[in-house]
């Protein structure tokens, strides 16, 4: 596996993060000092991102993608589904409770429960080129831009 982010159009599918479950975290206050998203899968393929609770975020909740418009094509059929995530974006902006970047091929964003953010946005941020996502059956709540 790659050890950085130079992942370029062509990257076989072996050199991606892969096959990996995330699921059952409770997750309070993270990331408070370097205010990243609590939970991140750049470049990865069958990454499945389930049955969550994050609670108060200074950023983002979950982000999905990396790239930039390189177009790498390898990174797809990923899972984000039933995860409750409350109260992000309360320090920084440009990001949301579910952020996906570039190529995402076959992945799905569904029946998540997204509660509350900055006075950004928040909800799923389908940022820079992201292709190939489905997005179904979330609900937002107390979040003015969601989608």
């Amino acid at each position: 596996m790659l050890s950085n982010f130079n992942f370029e159009v062509g990257t076989p599918a072996e050199e991606f993060v892969r096959n990996i479950n995330i699921s059952n975290n409770l997750i309070r206050r993270p990331s408070v000092e370097y205010m990243t998203p609590a939970i991140t899968a750049y470049y990865v393929n069958n990454v499945k991102i389930s049955h969550n609770d994050i609670l108060d975020c200074p950023y983002t909740g979950i982000s999905l993608g990396w790239g930039w418009g390189k177009g790498v094509k390898n990174s797809g059929n990923n899972t984000i589904s039933y995860n409750k995530i409350e109260n992000v974006l309360y320090k920084l902006k440009d990001g949301a409770h579910i952020y996906t970047l570039d190529f995402l091929n076959g992945t799905v964003i569904e029946n998540n429960y997204l509660i509350k953010s900055g006075e950004w946005k928040g909800g799923i941020y389908l940022d820079n080129g992201t292709q190939g996502v489905t997005v179904r059956n979330n609900v937002a709540q107390d979040i003015e831009k969601w989608l």
